[in-house]
């Protein structure tokens, strides 16, 4: 259920809320959302479903599941939500703002809402954060090892539905947010685990 869940987030969930949000730019309807969607539940529930019986380890003596503490408290919730939203629109305007395509394909940002988007990106930021405090507390290893498979998986699930091809946004646009999300999306998944998993004094 976990690995659903965060299949699902990751690789679509995340996606369609911004889709909706740029709905005016890409042309999306809502039947075009709502396939996404179940596409989405089926492609997330296959892929977990497979991973669980290809990864499954044998249950250790007496504990069912490994859980570590982490320090996911009000505050750290709050600053790991608001660190998402500062380096998204860090990356958006060192990466993808400085390429004409993307500007003129958003219209030179004129119909877009800064406020709205702030909250939008903040509400996102706030399921990024719930998913990397579970990823934090129930993978096993070494931290730094944590931080660069939670970064890696966060980059890599939400930016390959960009190289799919698709006539929705056009590839030399994909190309740039590719470059953008990557960035965003690892440092965040790394520093989010990084914090959450960092000795109790």
């Amino acid at each position: 259920a976990i690995l659903f869940a965060v299949l699902f987030s990751v690789e679509t969930g995340l996606s369609l809320i911004e889709a909706a949000f740029f709905g005016d730019f890409v042309k999306i309807s809502a039947a075009g959302l709502t396939g996404m969607a179940i596409a989405g539940l089926t492609r997330s529930a296959f892929g977990a479903v497979a991973a669980a019986l290809l990864w499954r380890r044998p249950a250790e003596a007496g504990v069912a599941g490994v859980v570590r503490p982490t320090l996911l408290t009000g505050l750290s919730f709050v600053l790991l939500a608001g660190l998402y939203v500062i380096l998204y629109f860090a990356a958006g305007a060192t990466v993808a703002w400085t390429s004409e395509v993307v500007r003129a394909f958003y219209g030179d940002g004129m119909g877009i809402d800064p406020g709205k988007l702030t909250l939008l990106q903040l509400g996102r930021g706030a399921v990024w954060t719930a998913l990397a405090a579970v990823l934090a507390a129930t993978m096993r290893g070494r931290t730094l090892t944590v931080a660069a498979l939670v970064g890696a998986a966060f980059a890599v699930l939400m930016a390959a539905p960009l190289l799919y091809p698709g006539a929705l946004i056009p590839w030399p646009v994909r190309q740039v947010h590719l470059v953008e999300l990557v960035l965003a999306n690892f440092v965040f998944g790394g520093l989010a685990v990084l914090i959450l998993r960092r000795r109790v004094s």
